[in-house]
């Protein structure tokens, strides 16, 4: 995000909480403007504007799963919230730590220990099939210039029936920019965009390869790939992973692409990288 600094209205919301801080801006996010103070306060302010047509922005069910997942080391802990002429706010405890760069295996037995958990009420439903994934595609790419939308809609995988499992708690979004690593712990950020629904929707984000090449700046290798899914360890929904994650690569190359023509420039080459696993 932009080095801009809190709005006079923002701080003034904040002030009875959080008053006579000196908030540094925090580099990494996709969507929301992050500054942190030196007491380890880490002050979040949502940008809705331009709404994003596959990962939602929702402050109430960050709230509500931060909430609820703190306890377990999971998710941050938040310390206040609200809304300001500028729009909601967040404010919760800065993790130590630094962004995921490697060890799958410890991020499949987070994302699996998450997906045991109870979810909060009102969290918005995953996409459940690979009718909703294809329908959701078309919907991006009627948003894309019509040359890149001719170019992607001619890759559309096949919609097939797949036996969907009882809904989980998903993160939404657990890129790796998302997971901050401590030593041996790991914890979710951002938790705008939370679900329940398939499991497979956050391994699918998870082991994109555009996903990983926005932030970690390369794919996942054969061995990351295979080392990620042996200790997720459900055969089940590794199963249907592999029958639906095709939908997945259709998905995220479209929307990779509504990113580019938008200005995020990693997202041209990360497209691609999708469009490969199609090919």
């Amino acid at each position: 995000m932009s080095d801009q600094k809190p709005t006079p209205t923002l701080l003034q919301a904040i002030s009875s909480v959080a008053p006579d801080r000196h908030w540094v801006t925090q580099i990494g996010g996709q969507t929301n403007h992050l500054w942190r103070d030196q007491t380890g306060l880490v002050l979040k302010q949502y940008i809705t504007e331009p709404k994003n047509p596959l990962f939602a922005n929702d402050p109430a069910a960050e709230l509500a799963c931060l909430a609820a997942l703190a306890p377990s080391g999971l998710a941050p802990q938040s310390v206040a919230s609200g809304t300001c002429e500028s729009g909601a706010w967040l404010l919760y405890r800065h993790i130590p730590g630094a962004p995921w760069q490697s060890g799958t295996a410890r991020v499949a037995k987070a994302l699996k220990t998450l997906h045991a958990k109870e979810p909060p009420e009102g969290l918005s439903p995953a996409l459940a099939s690979t009718e909703a994934i294809n329908e959701k595609t078309v919907s991006i790419l009627a948003e894309i210039t019509p040359e890149s939308a001719a170019k992607v809609r001619k890759l559309a995988p096949l919609a097939t029936r797949i036996q969907a499992p009882m809904p989980a708690f998903l993160h939404g979004d657990p890129v790796p920019g998302n997971l901050i690593v401590n030593g041996d712990a790991l914890t979710f950020i951002d938790w705008q965009c939370p679900a329940i629904g398939d499991p497979v929707h956050d391994l699918a984000l998870f082991l994109s390869p555009a996903m990983q090449h926005v932030y970690r700046g390369a794919p996942l290798t054969a061995d990351e790939e295979s080392e990620f899914l042996k200790a997720y360890n459900c055969a089940e929904t590794t199963e249907r992973l592999r029958q639906i994650r095709p939908h997945y690569h259709w998905l995220m190359a479209t929307y990779c692409l509504w990113k580019a023509e938008r200005g995020a420039a990693a997202y041209a080459a990360a497209a691609h990288l999708e469009i490969a696993r199609l090919s």
